[in-house]
């Protein structure tokens, strides 16, 4: 479910400046000189493994990573480290027993697992950063019950086309079914959104299941299917990057989303939005912003669910060594 991840607040204290910035900043210390980058709220930390510092650029909304320079004698000091998280889901609204929005698509390749994707290594030249939207909750009665897939995050070199191996797209999170809407293609994202009354099942998740906390992604992402309705009377609910959403009656929350430290601070991103059901308290919520968390299914009689059942927006944040 979408509460409020208390680890986001460290993260969230960075990017009051938004996510287009363009200060210059240059890396490096006594043993060589670092990559020359700007965009971003960039924010230099240490890896509490290797101890090793890095220098993060992080994007909460679209603009351009520019390298003006490559650096000088720092052992992999022009590879890049990225995270690329799409926007979730919108929830499906209406009534109760809508289902929860799918998170957005997640790639990565951090390194230090057993499975390591393929470096990026940087040229001078501009970037393109891509921050996808969370996608809209269902805001009146069938077809419009139905919530809006999440946008697109993408990194590239300007101009690349897609598909290649340089251009890193994670696919936006499926919208989560309105109260009397039947199963539809907008269901279907990074992570597919949950079903809901009449039945069904959930939307399909386009990126690889089995990620873990930290583990690098695979080419596809990390994503994972919607859960179905079930006649307990509760919506299914959205798939997250580390698991399938939740399926009525023993388990209505959320696809479980997946940490990472490639800022600063240990961040849970593309968690699933939880499905609603009958009883009291069951009620829409939004994904929280730059998370690409799904938003939950809206309840009976709530009047406006678009206002809180909003897929949360996507980030991108590129790592280097500094």
């Amino acid at each position: 479910m979408n509460d409020f991840n208390v680890k986001l607040k460290p993260l969230l204290s960075l990017l009051s400046g938004g996510g287009g910035g363009s200060g210059l900043i240059t890396g490096g210390g006594a043993s060589g000189t670092g990559m020359q980058a700007s965009g971003g709220i960039i924010n230099d930390y240490t890896d509490p493994g290797s101890g090793n510092v890095y220098r993060a650029h992080i994007f909460t909304s679209s603009g351009t990573f520019v390298v003006s320079a490559l650096s000088e004698g720092i052992d992999d000091g022009d590879k890049i480290e990225y995270l690329v998280v799409a926007g979730g889901g919108g929830g499906g609204g209406y009534a109760s027993q809508s289902g929860g929005g799918g998170a957005g698509g997640f790639r990565t390749n951090l390194t230090g697992h057993p499975v390591k994707a393929a470096d990026y290594t940087a040229a001078v030249g501009t970037y393109t950063v891509t921050v996808g939207a969370g996608g809209h909750g269902g805001t009146s009665a069938p077809p419009s019950a139905i919530g809006t897939q999440g946008g697109n995050s993408e990194f590239y070199p300007t101009p690349v086309s897609y598909p290649s191996t340089a251009r890193i797209r994670s696919v936006g999170g499926g919208a989560g079914a309105g109260y009397a809407t039947a199963p539809s293609p907008v269901m279907n994202g990074g992570s597919g959104g949950g079903a809901a009354n009449p039945g069904g099942s959930g939307g399909t998740g386009s990126g690889d299941t089995g990620g873990t906390d930290n583990s690098v992604s695979p080419p596809n992402g990390w994503g994972n299917d919607g859960g179905a309705y079930d006649t307990a009377g509760m919506g299914g609910s959205g798939g997250g990057a580390g698991g399938v959403g939740g399926q009525p009656p023993s388990n209505g929350g959320g696809g479980a989303g997946l940490s990472y430290n490639i800022s600063g601070s240990s961040v849970t991103y593309a968690t699933g939005g939880a499905g609603s059901n009958t009883l009291p308290g069951s009620f829409g919520g939004k994904g929280e912003a730059y998370t690409g968390n799904g938003g939950n299914g809206g309840r009976l009689g709530y009047a406006h669910p678009e206002r809180n059942s909003n897929g949360g927006s996507g980030i991108v944040i590129i790592s280097y060594p500094s």
